[in-house]
C-alpha cells in the first residue's frame, strides 16, 4: 500500500515478485498468490493500463475463496472479495463497459449488510463515488458519499476522511459550489504533501478542468504542466489522456493556434487509443469533431466520432454517449444539407 501510494512501482513489481516465489507456500501460499494479483492490479490502473488491469482482476476473481480465514486482524474474511468489484467498476467504465460498471456500483452498497469493520466500508462507499465521478454523475457522486461522511469521521481515520472530502468537494464543484472548490485544490494539495500521490494524481484533471470552466486559464494550465511533469517522472498515466484533453479545450479558449489545440486534443486520443480507455477516446474524439466542425469539415468531424462511438454496445443513456450521439446527429444533418 505505502509503494502504490508513493507511486514507488519500481518497488512494488520488486515485493509482487518476492510474493509469487511464496506462492509454493504449504500455509500461506494462497494469499501470497492472490495479493500479488490485487497489487498488481492496482498498480497497473494507476500505471494507465487498463486491459491489464481487468484481466488480473478476473484471474484474482476466480482465485478468490471467500470461505478461506482472512489472515489479516483489520478487516474479515471478504474483504478482498469487496475490494475486487470496487476496482472493477472503475476499470469497466474507464474501459467503456458503462452498463457493467453501473451495476457493479448500484449493487454495491448491499455489501454493507455483512461488513461493519471501517477498512471493508471504505472500499463499499468510496469507489461507487469514483465511478460516479468517472461518469460524471455529480449529483450522484455526491449523494453516494455524502452518507460515509459521518461513518468514516466516527472511525477518525485521516486518510480514509481525506479521501471522502476529496470526492465530496469535487462533486460540489462541479455542481457551482465555489468554496467547495478551493477547499479540493487544498486537500489535493494535502494529497500531494503527504505521500497521497497516486490518488491526488487520480484526482488532477477535476482542478484542471474546474479551472478552465471558470476561465481561470492561467492556473489550468500551470496546474496541468505541473501534473504532467510529475506522471512523466513516475508513470502514474489514469489520467494522463484527460490532462492532455483539457489541456487542449483551454488552449482553445486561450486563444492559441487551431494546430496547437488540435494537435494537444490528438495526443489525448493517442494516449487513450494506446490504454484501450475508451470513455476517454470519445471524449477527445468529441473534441476534435467539434473543433473540426468550426471549420467547416462536418463529415471529417462525423467520421472521427462515429469510429469510437461504434464500438460501445452499451451504456447509450450515458453522459459522455449522450454526447456522442447528439453531436453525430448535428453532424450528419450538417453533411446532408451540404
Amino acid at each position: 500500500s505505502y509503494y502504490f501510494n508513493t507511486e514507488d512501482y519500481r518497488a512494488l513489481d520488486e515485493l509482487v515478485s518476492q510474493m509469487k516465489q511464496f506462492a509454493s507456500h504449504p500455509d500461506h501460499g494462497y494469499w501470497f498468490k492472490l495479493f500479488s494479483i490485487h497489487l498488481d492490479g492496482g498498480a497497473s490502473l494507476i500505471k494507465g493500463e487498463f486491459q491489464r488491469a481487468w484481466e488480473l482482476s478476473e484471474n484474482e476473481e476466480r482465485l478468490f475463496d471467500d470461505s478461506l480465514p482472512f489472515p489479516w486482524e483489520l478487516a474479515p474474511s471478504g474483504h478482498l472479495g469487496v475490494c475486487i468489484k470496487a476496482w472493477q467498476m472503475v476499470y469497466l467504465q474507464i474501459l467503456g463497459y458503462h452498463i457493467k460498471a453501473k451495476t457493479l456500483a448500484d449493487k454495491h452498497l448491499d455489501y454493507t449488510k455483512d461488513h461493519k469493520d471501517s477498512m471493508t466500508l471504505y472500499h463499499i462507499y468510496t469507489f461507487p463515488a469514483l465511478h460516479h465521478l468517472l461518469a460524471r454523475e455529480w449529483a450522484l457522486a455526491e449523494k453516494s458519499i455524502e452518507i460515509y461522511l459521518p461513518i468514516v469521521r466516527k472511525f477518525g481515520e485521516p486518510v480514509f476522511i481525506l479521501t471522502a472530502e476529496v470526492y465530496y468537494f469535487v462533486a460540489r464543484s462541479f455542481q457551482g459550489d465555489q468554496e467547495a472548490f478551493k477547499t479540493c485544490v487544498n486537500l489535493i494539495n494535502v494529497c500531494f504533501q503527504v505521500g497521497f500521490k497516486a490518488f491526488a494524481v487520480t484526482m488532477s484533471p477535476y482542478i484542471a478542468e474546474q479551472h478552465y470552466l471558470q476561465g481561470d486559464y492561467e492556473s489550468a494550465l500551470s496546474w496541468i504542466e505541473k501534473i504532467l511533469n510529475h506522471v512523466n517522472q513516475t508513470g502514474s498515466h489514469i489520467q494522463t489522456a484527460e490532462l492532455y484533453r483539457i489541456k487542449g479545450l483551454t488552449l482553445k479558449a486561450s486563444g492559441k493556434s487551431e494546430k496547437e489545440v488540435f494537435d494537444m486534443l490528438q495526443k489525448a486520443s493517442k494516449v487513450s487509443k494506446s490504454q484501450s480507455a475508451k470513455t476517454f477516446d470519445l471524449r477527445a474524439a468529441v473534441d476534435q469533431a467539434r473543433l473540426l466542425q468550426a471549420h467547416g469539415k462536418p463529415k471529417e468531424a462525423y467520421e472521427l466520432v462515429s469510429d469510437v462511438y461504434g464500438w460501445f454496445t452499451e451504456g447509450f443513456d450515458s453522459k459522455d454517449l449522450l454526447e456522442a450521439k447528439g453531436l453525430l446527429d448535428q453532424l450528419k444533418g450538417e453533411v446532408l444539407t451540404s
